[in-house]
């Protein structure tokens, strides 16, 4: 016999050679220590059968390893197809929606990735089951692996995204989308729409996230004129904001009376804020009755300009600011506390800035604090900046500046520090959401005091859902959980809160096709309400 370690795997071969002076014939012929006949290739030992089948963090694969290298037709070829196997789940809350696999990867093993149509919230105590279909796979050799096995279960995770419905509202372009609440199930998507006008489109969406094609209240074209760069606000009572590039790419805003139930779009007053160029658009409330928009113009060139608006719609601009000069692009607005805002967005040299003003509530006047670098390594586009508590700010886009100073752009997400008087800053952590190339087109949402959701596009076009949690001081960034949304495309998007556990999710799909998705959101918020800052009006009665 021969004493061989380890399972054969078919290639081993065995080679046999006569000792020297060691085997002759009766006649005393030596045998030779080179022969022709003397190897020989062990016989594949290794099992046929499921060796393993493990989950992975966030129950976006199952792999499932098998003994040796299997086929999908008997002849030794044929990668495997998700055809050949079903899955089965028992358990717990969640359900699969289809016993087929939505894709699979590995090639021809032994270990294979699949991707399931999970439904609902797992709990964690569902158990997967992956079985073979009948005569569907092989080895090499031709041998059929059986249906039944005994390594072929593994348990999900506890999850805490949930797709709960899904709908193409524009089924010929929605891109440059903003949706915001209106009232109750009331909400509003403003996009670019068929034949590029601007468009309004009111529709309810159910606390628990249902919506179908009944949920469609009222659609509204505003603009003729290749609208792009949509920022759409909230201002006070029926009256909503929009700030947008449209006919010449000028810059405007639209002021809209939309009624509680969504019937009624009636646009009040629309103002040209810029007359050469007007690119990424952002636009926030700052009292009742004024509004802070910026964006990048002429010779990307960026302006921060404050907007009045009165009783009847009409717009005046009292104030200006030229803050900087060439490539600024991707502005993202927030209120500090009741005078200061500060601006995240990409300036000189690419460079990722925060730069603090001050602005009165009545808008009078602009003026600038400070003016910071926080990444300096180029790019820092698709700004979107988020506050953590009363001095700290999560920015979520894609920037040069990641761990180790590498070179490749990255879908990041970076925590700073800003005091009340937004004279200096301080960068607190970093997490690298994405490591491949490409523009995120993403948008981020604050949950509760630690719980932040991030929608953007990523590897391969493919759209996520992901849940982080930050800590107060902003020094701890991490990931939570993730759900991928979309596999072809998903760009634009736009997120709005419907309840505590909903959100509702607007974006560009397939095609550049316009898409609405809501999602159940697990929550751990155990923070009691704090108030992080207060004001009074001009009048000192409110």
């Amino acid at each position: 016999g021969m004493n061989i370690s380890g399972t054969a795997n078919g290639f081993e071969e065995i080679t046999v050679t006569p000792v020297d002076n060691g085997i002759y014939d009766a006649s005393d012929n030596e045998a030779t220590i080179a022969q022709l006949n003397n190897t020989a290739y062990l016989h594949d030992a290794r099992s046929l059968n499921i060796a393993s089948t493990a989950v992975d963090a966030y129950n976006t694969k199952v792999t499932v390893t098998f003994g040796k290298e299997t086929f999908n037709t008997n002849a030794g070829s044929g990668l495997p197809e998700t055809s050949d196997f079903t899955f089965s789940m028992s358990g717990g809350t969640a359900t699969l929606a289809s016993g087929t696999a939505l894709s699979i990867s590995g090639g021809y093993g032994p270990a294979f990735d699949f991707e399931l149509d999970i439904s609902g919230l797992a709990d964690g105590n569902e158990t997967v089951t992956v079985t073979p279909i009948v005569n569907s796979l092989y080895d090499f050799n031709g041998n059929a692996i059986g249906t039944s096995q005994s390594n072929n279960t593994a348990s999900l995770k506890k999850s805490y995204i949930a797709e709960i419905a899904s709908m193409e509202h524009n089924s010929t372009q929605g891109t440059h989308n903003s949706i915001i609440h209106i009232s109750g199930n009331i909400y509003a998507m403003a996009y670019r729409g068929s034949s590029n006008k601007g468009t309004i489109q009111t529709l309810t969406i159910g606390a628990d996230g249902a919506m179908s094609n009944s949920s469609y209240i009222k659609n509204e074209e505003h603009d003729d004129n290749a609208v792009q760069y949509n920022s759409f606000i909230h201002l006070s009572g029926n009256r909503y904001l929009l700030a947008y590039q449209g006919e010449g790419s000028d810059g405007y805003v639209s002021v809209f009376d939309i009624s509680t139930n969504g019937q009624t779009i009636d646009l009040k007053a629309k103002y040209e804020y810029d007359v050469t160029l007007s690119n990424f658009n952002d636009i926030i409330k700052m009292t009742d009755s004024t509004a802070l928009v910026v964006y990048e113009s002429a010779g990307h060139d960026s302006w921060i300009k404050t907007l009045k608006i009165a009783a009847d719609g009409a717009v005046t601009n009292p104030a200006t600011l030229e803050h900087d000069y060439g490539n600024s692009d991707h502005p993202s607005l927030i209120r500090m506390n009741s005078d200061t805002y500060a601006l995240a967005y990409e300036g000189n040299s690419s460079y990722g800035r925060i730069q603090t003003f001050t602005i009165p509530p009545d808008g009078s006047s602009i003026t600038e604090i400070s003016n910071i670098v926080f990444t300096n390594n180029g790019e820092a586009e698709f700004n979107n900046i988020v506050r953590v508590d009363d001095n700290t700010f999560a920015v979520f886009g894609s920037n040069y500046n990641t761990a180790g100073g590498t070179s490749a752009e990255k879908t990041v997400i970076e925590t700073i520090t800003i005091p009340w008087t937004g004279a200096s800053m301080a960068s607190a952590a970093e997490y690298i959401v994405d490591a491949t190339q490409h523009e995120p087109y993403g948008d981020m949402l604050k949950l509760n005091e630690s719980e932040y959701l991030i929608a953007y596009e990523g590897d391969d076009g493919d759209g996520y859902l992901e849940l982080y949690t930050i800590s107060a001081d902003g020094g701890t960034i991490t990931k939570k959980w993730v759900r991928k949304f979309e596999t072809d495309n998903a760009t634009y998007n736009s997120l709005v809160r419907v309840d505590k556990n909903t959100v509702a999710l607007m974006y560009s799909g397939d095609g550049n096709d316009g898409f609405i998705k809501t999602f159940d959101i697990t929550s751990s918020d155990a923070a009691a309400p704090a108030i992080t800052w207060n004001r009074l009006n001009l009048e000192n009665n409110i």
